[in-house]
């Protein structure tokens, strides 16, 4: 609104109105989708009901659906008239607004779609126990119908909710990936923590999810208002690189500081230890990003802009296809192998160690931050395979199988993208849990800032009262 036509749709009598016209539109489109399985469900529960068969129940509907749609729209008029010139609607609003948009809907279509299916798979077994032939048949084709339609339902259902929400749930992902690796970042630098060598991987991995949250959760966004840089002489080259390159970047840093890990806690072998230093680690993480970059170089040639058809198009042939699938076995198959090898190896390690001093009473700080660090790691590895595998899953599946590229398994992809972005903010909680040092320099470091925001504001009211002082003296 800001950009064309500012002087008429930037004002104090458009703002909320034009906010409250695009919720409603929304409204009207999801709403529609509710009516028509209201209208399925009724004529197939009340088959012998002439009225849900006529036009004038079909207008009665629509028109309900609009009023419903204007009226439950209508509390965004209490939104702040000034924070509408800044970014919109306040968040109350917006919560209120992915209630009526995604929760609302979602309830309606999950309820009557359960009904309809209960119905059908009521209505087929009924025909499949029934003794007389001629008249099960058409009565078979009218179940084997209503099950088509009802799938099809299902699909757009599942696809426009998804499609829906995606404009809610990414500024949720990106504050919360932002503010959580913020947090690491800052925790991770003190000193205690920066001596061990697995603290700089943690450090490359939360600044990895930073650069990764940066691109994807904006791209998402424009996504639903169908704004692709993708499809730019630029975009087409770099959305791809880098929408690739970061989470291998992540997964890399993962498996450095599980070998890490293995080898400080190999207690047998001295030159495995070794290899367990703060140099190492530096140049591991310079070396791996730099084969990272170039390791996903053929990515900027892969995808190529179409100027006719303005659409970023990947080709289609055998080295592009074995690229692809070595990417697969990188990313989905290689790495998640390696970090359970090491998990595994570095749990047995610890509980070698634990046996060998367990009669022993002190224990030296240095080794207990190794084997929180260590236990932060394991955990870590674990949700990161929980939450990365459902979707590559799904990508083997949709590469190896083309033909399964259907609406719905889409819609499914894009639950699990969803899904997988929840590995660059959920760290920072494992680690809370998981890492009693951490919590400790976590509250540290919130006391630290307290006591020196109270010292500013008291150095603030002693300086403006001398100078008080001093005024009035010389009065």
């Amino acid at each position: 609104m800001n950009t064309f036509y500012a002087d008429i749709l930037w004002t104090e009598n458009s703002c909320l109105v034009i906010l409250y016209l695009q919720t409603m539109v929304v409204c009207q489109f999801i709403y529609a989708l509710c009516i028509v399985s209201l209208n399925r469900l009724c004529a197939i529960a009340y088959q012998r009901k002439v009225l849900f068969r006529k036009k004038k129940w079909a207008i009665m509907c629509i028109g309900i659906q609009w009023i419903f749609a204007a009226i439950i729209s209508l509390p965004q008029f209490g939104s702040s008239l000034q924070h509408c010139f800044i970014s919109g609607l306040e968040l109350s609003y917006q919560i209120y607004v992915l209630f009526i948009v995604g929760v609302l809907p979602g309830i309606f279509l999950a309820i009557t779609n359960s009904i309809l299916f209960s119905l059908v798979r009521r209505s087929t077994r009924r025909i499949h126990t029934g003794n007389q032939a001629l008249d099960a048949q058409p009565a078979v084709a009218l179940s084997q119908r209503d099950a088509q339609l009802l799938k099809h339902m299902l699909i757009i259902t599942l696809a426009e909710q998804v499609d829906q929400t995606t404009i809610y749930v990414q500024p949720i992902h990106f504050i919360l990936s932002m503010i959580t690796n913020i947090l690491n970042i800052c925790i991770l630098r003190d000193r205690t923590l920066r001596s061990s060598p697995c603290t700089h991987y943690f450090l490359s991995f939360s600044c990895a999810s930073i650069l990764y949250t940066c691109i994807l959760c904006p791209t998402q966004i424009l996504r639903r208002y169908n704004i692709l840089w993708m499809n730019t002489n630029i975009g087409c080259k770099l959305s791809p690189y880098l929408l690739f390159v970061l989470p291998l970047q992540a997964s890399i840093m993962l498996i450095l500081a599980s070998f890490d890990r293995f080898c400080s806690s190999s207690s047998e072998s001295i030159k495995l230890r070794s290899l367990s230093n703060v140099r190492i680690a530096q140049w591991s993480i310079i070396f791996s990003s730099i084969l990272c970059a170039l390791y996903m170089l053929p990515m900027m040639f892969i995808y190529d802009f179409n100027s006719n058809l303005h659409l970023c198009i990947q080709y289609s042939n055998t080295p592009t296809t074995i690229y692809a699938f070595s990417q697969i076995g990188i990313y989905y198959i290689l790495a998640p192998i390696i970090m359970m090898i090491f998990g595994v190896l570095t749990i047995s390690n610890i509980r070698r160690q634990l046996t060998r001093i367990q009669p022993r009473t002190c224990v030296r700080p240095n080794r207990r931050t190794e084997s929180q660090l260590a236990r932060m790691l394991i955990i870590q590895i674990a949700v990161h395979m929980i939450i990365s595998l459902p979707f590559g899953i799904m990508y083997l599946i949709n590469t190896f199988i083309p033909s399964s590229r259907t609406p719905f398994i889409i819609g499914i992809r894009l639950i699990f993208v969803a899904w997988q972005q929840c590995d660059y903010f959920v760290p920072f909680f494992l680690y809370i849990l998981s890492g009693g040092i951490y919590r400790e320099k976590l509250v540290r470091m919130f006391k630290s800032n307290y006591h020196v925001d109270n010292s500013i504001t008291g150095l603030a009211k002693t300086q403006a009262c001398n100078i008080q002082n001093t005024y009035s003296n010389r009065k």
